[in-house]
């Protein structure tokens, strides 16, 4: 009798159990590695994708709660827009910052995203107050409240960004 691994089986069986044992170990490392490389490479932008993050998740809830008071109801659409915006935006951003830091200029990179999430800020922030609003009854203290948020962000706010302004008055010349 053969003692146990002498076996041609045997062997094949275990160096075939350790080569896929090797190789998840190794396709691990390659993850953790690309991983580590990417979180290094985008770590001056991370607070801004964070912040997109609280943004557009409250833009998420607030655009449910809209349409839960107005009797539309959960629609699956809605919160599939989510994961579509923030991967839009993060992309946008990442392309962005990668770029302008491959081409040895990361602080003015990060100064583009900067900007970018201003304008996100303002695009989903009255979009976060039109949804609140429209849940709230008129004349009531927060309606009112909420009413002068939404005038502050869309008058106030555009005025301290004029290229803002200037795409805002175009857009209504167009409209008109």
């Amino acid at each position: 009798m053969e003692e146990p691994g002498t076996n041609l089986h045997t062997f094949v069986a275990v160096f075939i159990i350790r080569y896929e044992m090797n190789s998840l170990i190794e396709l691990k490392t390659l993850v953790l590695t690309i991983f580590g490389l990417l979180t290094s490479l985008f770590a001056p932008i991370m607070d801004f994708m964070l912040a997109m993050v609280i943004l557009l998740t409250v833009n998420l809830f607030f655009g449910i709660g809209s349409a839960w008071t107005s009797g539309e109801g959960f629609k699956w659409k809605k919160a599939l827009m989510f994961f579509v915006f923030c991967f839009g935006l993060f992309g946008t951003f990442a392309t962005m910052f990668a770029v302008g830091h491959f081409l040895h200029n990361a602080a003015e990179a990060a100064l583009c995203v900067k900007y970018a999430c201003f304008i996100a800020v303002w695009v989903f922030g009255t979009n976060i107050l039109k949804n609140w609003r429209s849940m709230l009854h008129e004349g009531t203290a927060m309606y009112k409240f909420v009413d002068i948020l939404l005038y502050i962000l869309t008058v106030q706010f555009v005025e301290k960004l004029p290229w803002v302004k200037k795409y805002q008055d175009e857009h209504e010349k167009k409209q008109s």
